[in-house]
């Protein structure tokens, strides 16, 4: 097994203390348990960019509805 050493600034290095002492692990613990979500997580970070650019006036349960319908619909816009 290999080590890595990282360099957090004061405010994360904080945050990640009280992370690691609500989960009651360690440091080394819980950044390899983020580091291995953040690789499995199967979607790209390409995806995350994407978060709220697509312009659609339906809810999410109309999108949803569409989707598995099959239906594409007319309402959909393009990006601009």
């Amino acid at each position: 097994m290999s080590q890595i050493a990282i360099y957090l600034e004061e405010n994360i290095q904080k945050q990640l203390d009280r992370a690691v002492k609500l989960e009651g692990k360690s440091r080394s613990a819980w950044v390899k348990e983020a580091i291995v979500e953040k690789i499995n997580s199967g979607l790209p970070d390409s995806w995350f960019k994407l978060w709220g650019t697509w312009e659609d006036n339906r809810s999410p349960e109309e999108i949803l509805k569409d989707i598995r319908s099959n239906n594409i619909g007319s309402k959909r816009r393009p990006l601009k």
